[in-house]
Parts: structure tokens; C-alpha cells; sequence
């Protein structure tokens, strides 16, 4: 079905009256009739480990939300497009290629609690109105005639599925998701590395609907004021953590140390293998500069902290092979 057609099919659907009790739009009943037609357009994903862990995620979020009057639902879409989208009654729906996006739990967090905020805002309702020069009392009246329905709902589900919100509900929305984040107990750098990411991603291969990746406002600004925020709140700027980059780790010899699939060092023991992991993966950083990664009186070290010991020429070659990860991670992951 094109989107026209999944517009029309949602016009002839929502042409049923939404309650409106004092004024206010019955975002339950709205979002319930928006869900079934949505629903009808994207199939769902039935995997109940992946739905088990947007759930667990969702709902662990949602119990700090400021918005108790909303029941949160989280969906799961079979598509690979790397987005997200909300639509007003607390429905939530990632596409199955923003959870292969995502890297950690943390990062997951990131999309739904953006979600979230957004619907805490009521921020679909409130573009819709501005956009139509209305008050938010004026469009849930409007909703709630047959006629207004079906002239205003097309640019809800824009609003909501392409994400055309505009930069100050955009910059809303991050800020609230951070403090909803910590809150919940995730590591809200991964707001910051969720976007740094995307932001990469859309320079390789522009999106075919930008939707998440719309640059409203543009994903460098928002990486911008996220890290701007962060730093604000006093936390420490630890990306590794937040989105599990470059992982340590021992091969299966014992004796082989790697970086994600790079091997750096090959120790004589396991024990010194072992040793030399654990030192690297302590203070190994996404962001050290390579004239902060030295070999010196034959020792390796980053940052001031030693992490091997050796003949010089040995740790030189470590040292070069580490730089070289950093740098091609940065490349891909940070490209400003």
C-alpha cells in the first residue's frame, strides 16, 4: 500500500467521532483508533525475545514518566528502516533495523524515552495546532467532527511517522529524555552516542524516509547540545560504556588480545594476556588522542596509566595498531 492509500484508509477510519470531555481530546481512544490503522499498514514483529526486551526497556521508562494518566504500549515493526515514531495515547512503535541499530540497552533507552517525551509534550497535537494555526482546545474539538478528522489527520500521522517536529519540540524532547533516562537508571550518554552514530550513518547512506533522521534540527546540532547538556549535569563522557564500543577481549588461544575483531597483542602467558586486557579495557577511550597513547623506559601507556610492559619496538607496534583502531573508529562513528 502507498502512503497515499494508508492516508485515505486512516481518513475513512477516523471519520467515527473521538470523544472530547472538557475540552480535551480522549488521547486514549485517539491513539487507540490512530494504533489499528497503523498496525494495518506496518506487520508487526512476533519474536517475543526482541518484543520482550523493548517491553522491559518501555516499561521501565515509563514508570518514571510524567504522564500518569497515559498507558504506554510499545510495538515492534517489521521493517528494517533504523526510526522510531509515537502517536499520542502513549503507542509506541521502533522498526526491527533501529533495534539492530541500537547497541546497548542504553541506547535503546535513548529511542524510547524520546518517544516518551514527546507524548509527555503532547508535541503531535501541539505542531498539528500550530501548523494550522489552531489552539490545542480547537484541534481535539476538530478531531472529534467527521469533517476536521479527515482534513487534520493526514498531517497528525506526518507529524508523528516522519517525525516533522519542529527544533524547539526536537530539542524538548532530548533534554527530557536524558533526565528520563537517568531516572530509569540507563547511562544517558548513550543519548550522544545514539545520535553521533546516526549522524554518521545518514552521511554513508541517506536514509530513503528520513523520518529519526530528519534534520530538524540537524543531528550535528543535536549532538551538539546533548553532549552540551551532559557535561552540564557533570557526567562523564564514557561512549565505550554507553554503546559497548570497541570490546576487549581475549581470544580463544588465551594468549591473543584484541579489539573488536583487531588483533592488538600477542602475550607470551595467558596470565599476561589477561593482565594486559583488563589494563586496556580499564583505560581505553573512544576520544584519547593519539599523542596520548606513548611508549616510554618500557612501558605502554594511555593517558599517564600504564597498561604493558615490553621491549620498545613490540610496544610500539602495539601502540600504532591501538591508534589505528581509534582513529578508523572515529572515522565511521565521528565524523566531526
Amino acid at each position: 500500500m502507498t502512503k497515499s492509500c494508508f492516508i485515505i484508509t486512516i481518513i475513512i477510519f477516523i471519520l467515527s467521532f473521538t470523544p472530547v470531555v472538557n475540552g480535551e481530546v480522549n488521547e486514549a481512544k485517539l491513539g487507540e483508533n490512530i494504533s489499528k490503522e497503523v498496525e494495518k499498514e506496518f506487520p508487526l514483529v512476533k519474536d517475543p525475545v526482541k518484543l520482550s526486551r523493548v517491553e522491559s526497556v518501555g516499561q521501565t521508562l515509563a514508570r518514571y514518566s510524567t504522564r500518569k494518566d497515559i498507558e504506554y504500549k510499545f510495538k515492534l515493526i517489521s521493517k528494517e528502516d533504523i526510526n522510531a515514531f509515537s502517536i499520542p495515547g502513549g503507542y509506541i512503535y521502533v522498526f526491527a533495523g533501529m533495534l539492530d541499530f541500537v547497541r546497548t540497552d542504553s541506547e535503546l533507552a535513548a529511542v524510547l524515552a524520546h518517544e516518551i517525551a514527546h507524548i509527555e509534550g503532547k508535541h503531535a497535537l501541539k505542531q498539528m495546532a500550530a501548523a494550522q494555526r489552531m489552539t490545542v482546545y480547537s484541534i481535539a474539538i476538530a478531531l472529534a467532527t467527521r469533517t476536521a478528522a479527515g482534513v487534520l489527520l493526514p498531517d497528525l500521522l506526518r507529524i508523528a511517522i516522519l517525525n516533522k517536529y519542529s527544533r524547539e519540540y526536537e530539542e524538548e524532547a532530548d533534554m527530557r529524555s536524558i533526565d528520563l533516562m537517568i531516572k530509569a537508571g540507563y547511562n544517558p550518554v548513550a543519548a550522544l552516542t545514539l545520535i553521533e552514530r546516526l549522524y554518521a550513518t545518514s552521511l554513508r547512506k541517506p536514509p530513503r524516509e528520513h523520518g529519526i533522521m530528519m534534520s530538524h534540527p540537524e543531528l550535528r546540532e543535536r549532538a551538539s547540545y546533548i553532549l552540551k547538556c551532559l557535561k552540564d549535569k557533570g557526567i562523564e563522557i564514557e561512549r565505550r560504556k554507553a554503546a559497548n564500543y570497541l570490546p576487549v577481549k581475549v581470544g580463544q588461544d588465551g594468549l591473543s588480545v584484541y579489539i573488536e575483531d583487531a588483533l592488538i597483542f600477542k602475550a607470551s602467558s595467558k596470565e599476561k594476556a589477561k593482565e594486559f586486557a583488563s589494563n586496556l579495557d580499564k583505560h581505553l577511550k573512544v576520544d584519547v588522542e593519539p599523542f596520548q597513547i606513548r611508549v616510554e623506559g618500557g612501558g605502554l601507556y594511555i593517558n599517564g596509566s600504564l597498561i604493558l610492559t615490553g621491549r620498545e619496538e613490540e610496544l610500539k607496534t602495539v601502540k600504532e595498531k591501538i591508534v589505528k583502531v581509534i582513529l578508523d573508529f572515529r572515522i565511521r562513528y565521528m565524523p566531526f
